[in-house]
Order: C-alpha cells, then sequence, then structure tokens
C-alpha cells in the first residue's frame, strides 16, 4: 500500500491553532454543538460558548457594522486568567493574531472548566 507524506511548511501551523481546533471539537461533542464545514474542516471555525476560564466565537457573517466580531474587534479567543486574546479571520488559524500569554496547560484548563448544564 502506498503511503501519502504530506509536508507542511514550519510556522504554516501552531500548537495554539491546533489546540484551538481540539478545543471546538471537545465543546462540540461535549455540548452537541454542531459545527460547519469548509476550508477550515469540520472543527476549524470554533464554536459559540463562554464561561467564567474562556471565551470562544466563530468568525461572524453577519456583515453589520455594529458587529464587533464582523468588524475583527472583538477576540475569537480570550483566555480570562491571562487576558491572552486571538483573533482569527474566517477560520482557525487564518490571518491568526495572537496578544497575551497562554500558559502551557491552557487546553487543559479549558477543558475542565466546562461543566454541563
Amino acid at each position: 500500500m502506498d503511503q501519502i507524506k504530506i509536508i507542511i511548511p514550519k510556522g504554516a501551523t501552531t500548537n495554539v491553532e491546533n489546540d484551538l481546533v481540539k478545543l471546538t471539537k471537545f465543546l462540540s461533542k461535549k455540548l452537541k454543538i454542531e459545527t460547519g464545514y469548509g476550508l477550515g474542516g469540520e472543527y476549524g471555525y470554533g464554536v459559540e460558548f463562554e464561561n467564567d476560564t474562556f471565551m470562544m466565537h466563530p468568525f461572524c457573517w453577519c456583515e453589520k457594522e455594529t458587529c464587533g466580531w464582523c468588524q475583527g474587534i472583538n477576540p475569537n479567543f480570550l483566555f480570562k486568567p491571562t487576558g491572552a486574546v486571538i483573533k482569527f479571520y474566517k477560520w482557525i488559524g487564518r490571518d491568526q493574531e495572537q496578544r497575551g500569554k497562554l500558559p502551557k496547560d491552557w487546553l487543559e484548563v479549558c477543558k475542565k472548566s466546562v461543566k454541563l448544564k
């Protein structure tokens, strides 16, 4: 059987991007939130969720001038303990910008903070 080797240029993706996708998948499955498909992949767009530890919001397509997500004002991800914010365009990783630091265990902290209602 032939194998296909995929080579991604260094810096084309980061652990933070991969972990945001993992967090989206976790939230989608645990909270039964449907996600869309497209160039970002099944879990590559984020979901709308907020608790005392973090906030995640997908790119918004409403195109209203008053929408902070459409205007690029609001972050797509906020890690509240450190104030770290991440913004991306359409899907996780695309034109992604991060301000502030995330601890090494941020993904686990986020997952542990999710409680079923």
